[in-house]
């Protein structure tokens, strides 16, 4: 009877979980801030724009001017919601990497 070597496939299943595992712990933790919690909703009485902005398929890089995509549907209204948030009360840490 032949006998199979199991320990090698299973070996490699553990070194890819620990290797998932380890690179989230050796990453840190992130802290974010909740700035709204709530229910917003859209309705007749909001505030109203006729069309909305196209996409038009080129990723932004931020390296340069993209074009500007558009505006699509110009006859159509659309009703929106706005939320004023006072963003002076967060933290805003810059780390400058060197070498």
């Amino acid at each position: 009877m032949e006998r199979r070597k199991t320990t090698g496939s299973l070996g490699k299943v553990i070194r890819r979980a620990l290797g998932v595992t380890a690179f989230p712990l050796s990453c840190g933790v992130a802290n974010a801030t909740a700035i709204f919690s709530g229910t917003m909703s859209v309705s007749a009485g909001d505030p109203m724009q006729l069309g909305r902005l196209s996409r038009n398929g080129i990723p932004q890089d931020w390296v340069g001017a993209e074009p500007f995509p558009g505006i699509i549907n110009a006859t159509t209204p659309y009703h929106y919601a706005t939320l004023d948030l006072d963003l002076s009360a967060l933290e805003a840490v810059n780390y400058a990497l060197t070498q």
